[in-house]
């Protein structure tokens, strides 16, 4: 009996992959999850999953939690600046705990600079990472993911209340997916063969703008909404004025200034590929947040 398990199981990514497993027929009983609260995993347990404490600061706890595993789902954790070390406790315990197949949700190949090659900040911590899982001698498959295009999308929802839509991207070319499709796409390596030491770029295959996302609301929502492509002083203006912190403004600001550099434009047929159908649409998306907003 081959067990998975998922770590970071309670957060929005991992509970997808869980439902996906589950969808394609893996049995409770060949699921494992590792997560810092238990507490706010007895809605898995109670359908017979095996839910364990795994804290990736704490290496006998992630090791405790992977052992008996075949395979590992390790998600990147959330504390940008402390990942590093995090996961190479989860990279190192699994090795320790004699696990067969390490998948791991890196970063999307983003190049900043065309003429140096430099890389998206983020990315140092996830090509530690990658270099680490290379060189634990476990067979891997490191899915290179996107951004998750509902941080976008919910946005461009919201601003249907008032009927303008105000961004500092521009028409720069976007590659990211929908959550629900790198969700897939891990459950899909999880569980299939053939993807033992492979390196996956997880986009869309055809880039999409803002102006096209502002389009498909109209299309989906049936109202009226303005695009106006604004200034990043601009958008730190109306953060603010809605009571967004400084701090919050600027890092919306930051991102934005991230995203026109380029790093979520690279486009690759590597999702498509693996999911065997056509990503989730920016209508079938806009549908879906407009029914949970």
């Amino acid at each position: 009996m081959s067990i998975i398990t998922i770590s970071g199981a309670n957060g929005h990514l991992g509970r997808l992959v869980v439902q996906q497993l589950l969808q394609k027929g893996v049995k409770p009983a060949n699921l494992r999850v590792s997560v810092r609260d238990v507490s706010k995993a007895a809605d898995l347990r109670a359908k017979g999953i095996d839910v364990r404490h795994g804290d990736f600061d704490d290496f006998t706890s992630i090791r405790d939690a992977f052992a008996g595993s075949d395979s590992v789902l390790i998600i990147s954790t959330d504390k940008v600046g402390s990942r590093i070390e995090q996961h190479l406790h989860a990279v190192q315990a699994a090795k320790a705990a004699g696990v067969k197949h390490l998948v791991y949700t890196s970063l999307v190949k983003a190049v900043i600079n065309q003429q140096t090659g430099a890389e998206a900040p983020l990315a140092e911590e996830h090509r530690a990472t990658e270099k680490a899982i290379f060189e634990s001698g476990i067979m891997y498959t490191i899915l290179r993911n996107s951004f998750y295009a509902e941080i976008l999308i919910g946005p461009a929802v919201q601003a249907l209340a008032s009927g303008v839509y105000m961004s500092s991207i521009g028409n720069t070319p976007l590659g990211c997916a929908a959550r629900v499709d790198y969700a897939e796409a891990a459950a899909l390596v999880l569980t299939q063969p053939g993807h033992g030491n492979k390196v996956y770029e997880l986009t869309t295959p055809k880039a999409w703008t803002i102006p096209e996302l502002v389009q498909a609301v109209r299309n989906v929502s049936g109202k009226p909404l303005n695009y106006r492509q604004v200034s990043d002083a601009d958008i730190i203006s109306a953060l603010r004025a809605g009571g967004a912190s400084e701090l919050e403004s600027q890092m919306a600001v930051g991102m934005n200034q991230t995203i026109r550099d380029g790093m979520v434009s690279l486009t690759a047929p590597d999702l498509e590929k693996i999911l065997g159908h056509p990503v989730t649409s920016l209508e079938e998306q806009v549908g879906s947040i407009m029914k949970t907003a």
